[in-house]
């Protein structure tokens, strides 16, 4: 260790150290991308994948934080027998996903958000159409603004499932800009009584204005009993959390799974990390 140490201290004094730099960040972007972080195309990173595979054996699944609704229409084009519960918490973008599948009969559009208890929340709206909006605020560690704070209705999915005495859901995506947590928190019933065969949320630097971590994501996810697995381009990667590792607030997409028997009726992919 000594040695490697005296190494890194000499090569810091030459040329070579600004060379090393700029192939580590090269090499750092390189894995990124090979390891499928830090990658919001949803064609590319496996999202639209996994939700074509598991598709045709939906026959209710919710959409929180649906935006303009595209996980939606594309649910909704490779499966029209599947119900959807979409739910919006911007006014604003509500009205143009209302205006964009309002005539789908099979999809429920709703504008609310969804979080850990019944109620109003404060809402950073960033604007019409905004991936940015949330109730989470960023002004203080990236300096996002947001255009206007309102507050809104939110609900939660178990109340939701009381409300509307829905006793199983299918698929659950959670897309919430730093909000997730709360919302899994919110389904602890559901997840209680393995009601709930698969949900997927992302992960990434909103975590860090939330103060939330995957750690609290694992353990949230081992009490319940429920399989946790990182979205691939490809499949399913089983996840075991190391914080050396993980906690790096790179975006990413996660799945939590009822049960090994939800991937293999549904022929999901499991590959190697």
């Amino acid at each position: 260790m000594d040695r490697q140490k005296n190494l890194a201290l000499f090569l810091g004094r030459t040329p070579f150290h600004g060379v090393a730099r700029v192939l580590w960040r090269k090499l750092s972007r390189y894995m990124d991308v090979a390891e499928n972080w830090n990658n919001g195309d949803e064609a590319t990173n496996g999202e639209a994948f996994l939700l074509r595979r598991v598709a045709p054996n939906l026959r209710l699944a919710f959409d929180i934080g649906a935006n303009l609704g595209n996980w939606t229409s594309l649910l909704i084009a490779e499966n029209p027998h599947c119900e959807v519960h979409a739910f919006e918490a911007s006014p604003l973008t509500f009205a143009n996903l209302q205006q964009r599948l309002g005539a789908q009969t099979q999809v429920h559009l709703h504008s609310a958000g969804m979080g850990e208890r019944p109620g109003t929340l404060a809402f950073h709206d960033h604007g019409e159409n905004s991936g940015l909006s949330s109730f989470v605020s960023r002004e203080s560690s990236v300096g996002q603004k947001a255009g206007r704070i309102i507050d809104v209705p939110v609900t939660t999915v178990d109340a939701f499932c009381a409300e509307n005495r829905i006793e199983q859901i299918d698929f659950i995506k959670v897309d919430t800009e730093g909000y997730e947590m709360a919302v899994l928190r919110g389904m602890t019933t559901m997840l209680e009584r393995r009601r709930i065969a698969l949900v997927q949320f992302e992960y990434g630097g909103t975590w860090i204005d939330m103060r939330e971590t995957l750690a609290r994501a694992n353990d949230f996810l081992a009490h319940h009993r429920y399989e946790f697995y990182r979205v691939r381009q490809q499949g399913l990667e089983r996840f075991h959390y190391d914080c050396w590792v993980h906690e790096c607030f790179k975006y990413a997409n996660f799945v939590a799974v009822e049960s090994g028997d939800v991937l293999r009726r549904w022929q999901i992919p499991i590959v190697e990390s």
